[in-house]
């Protein structure tokens, strides 16, 4: 049998990884310099992932990494996803010796499929494709602590660097309301880390959920009626660990808490 090609090797350490709660000592391989090269580990990963795919992730690329991978976004496949009503409380896994952070997003929810094609989607194709927008959290981890240091070559190939998704409640009428008007607060262990509204995300959450449609459409991948959309962190990246409770509040929207637990091996 032959040797496994480097990108499946990448592609296989940090699937395995995840699944056992292992921490990598270093990145797996050398780091992806291009698009192509890490958007082909995140694929060869979601094959070797046992659960069933929920949605994305969608996250902007810092300015200084544009010139070597020229996009403002990144996405990463989203594999757990943990409703959790108005006030209630939601757990969610931290790999030891990892990393793991909290971030307060808005989620979209996709009415229909959005199939490849030759034509871009537009917004108001878009807006008209979305069932409901709601409140909730992107968690970010990985098995690999400095994962983000590396570069969005590196963020890419370990699933985007998503551990995970809570759907908070729906928001009522969405589309009249300003986006500015969708504030948001955290806290982490009482101690209040950010604030925000959906008016960062650029371009709005709508630009992000367009960017995802178009990227997967080039990809030769349908963005699925069903799949949610973490649409980028409105009030910053919160790092946490085991034993932390965060707290996101998202005014006349609801809030919700997440207790983060040591993370334990896939059966």
């Amino acid at each position: 049998m032959s040797a496994p090609s480097a990108v499946t090797a990448t592609a296989l350490a940090f699937a395995n990884a995840r699944a056992e709660a292992r921490a990598l000592p270093a990145f797996p391989g050398i780091v992806p310099e291009s698009f192509d090269t890490a958007y082909a580990v995140q694929t060869e990963a979601m094959g070797a992932h046992p659960a069933n795919l929920r949605g994305w992730k969608v996250a902007m690329i810092k300015p200084e990494w544009r010139a070597a991978f020229p996009a403002e976004r990144l996405i990463g496949p989203v594999y757990r996803v943990i409703d959790v009503p108005n006030g209630g409380t939601a757990t969610m896994p931290s790999i030891t010796g990892g990393y793991t952070a909290v971030e307060a997003e808005f989620v979209a929810v996709m009415a229909q499929d959005l199939p490849p094609r030759e034509t871009p989607y537009d917004a108001a194709e878009i807006t008209a494709a979305i069932s409901a927008v709601h409140v909730g959290a992107e968690i970010a981890g990985s098995p690999l602590v400095n994962l983000n240091d590396l570069g969005p070559g590196s963020i890419i190939s370990d699933f985007g660097c998503n551990a995970g998704v809570v759907l908070g409640p729906d928001i009522d009428g969405w589309q009249s309301r300003p986006w500015a008007s969708l504030t948001a607060k955290s806290s982490v262990n009482d101690v209040a880390v950010g604030e925000g509204s959906a008016a960062v995300v650029p371009g709005t959450p709508v630009a992000a959920v367009v960017f995802l449609a178009n990227l997967l459409s080039r990809q030769g991948r349908t963005l699925r009626a069903g799949d949610l959309v973490s649409t980028g962190m409105v009030t910053g990246i919160h790092k946490v660990a085991a034993g932390d409770r965060a707290v996101i509040d998202f005014g006349d929207c609801g809030q919700f808490a997440i207790d983060f637990v040591t993370a334990k091996p896939i059966d």
